[in-house]
């Protein structure tokens, strides 16, 4: 198994004008995973490769009403390198954020893939913030593709948002705007 531990992010910190519009998010530079072992048949690169991302062009959340996340994962070797990805297990820390998961919420799109069943993720921790969603028994192969970044292997996770409800609208403005995706997957190399 490999762990991508790839992408920790916040959401940005607007004005207070801006704040009850809405809160952007947006990449504050990931915390780079650590090497992975990788096994001895597949490239080095697998260890380190960018595999799981937050997509802020669609994530957002509003203050007073429900917000997005959407996580891509994406295969970023050619065919030829002989690394598929399978027995996904994809996860979301909404640490600090104030942020809970909107029951039954999640989507699941993709491109250059058969996209699985959606499943809705188990919710654990203090305060429901770990989300896991397992497509292990799924049977989800995320091949290497050749062409480049625009036939690539890819599969979007969408879910919704809202904000605590012990939360104000000043108490979301002042929260800490982390979340942390990461995914666990089986290399077919």
């Amino acid at each position: 198994m490999i762990r991508s531990d790839r992408r920790r992010s916040k959401i940005a910190r607007p004005g207070l004008a801006a704040a009850w519009l809405a809160i952007l998010v947006f990449v504050s530079g990931a915390d780079p995973a650590a090497a992975q072992v990788v096994p001895g048949s597949c490239p080095a690169a697998l260890g380190t490769a960018n595999v799981i991302d937050h997509d802020f062009t669609v994530s957002f959340c509003e203050l007073c009403t429900t917000g997005t996340v959407r996580i891509t994962l994406e295969n970023p070797f050619d065919a030829n390198d002989d690394v598929d990805f399978a027995d996904l297990v994809i996860g979301e820390d909404l640490l600090a954020s104030g942020l809970s998961y909107v029951p039954n919420s999640t989507s699941f799109s993709g491109a250059n893939i058969t996209v699985p069943a959606t499943v809705q993720p188990a919710v654990s921790g203090a305060n429901g913030q770990v989300l896991t969603w397992d497509l292990s028994g799924s049977g989800l192969v995320m091949p290497g593709r050749n062409g480049g970044a625009g036939n690539r292997a890819r599969l979007f996770v969408e879910f919704d948002v809202e904000r605590a409800s012990v939360l104000g609208d000043e108490g979301l403005v002042a929260a800490n705007r982390t979340i942390d995706a990461d995914v666990t997957f089986e290399p077919s190399c």
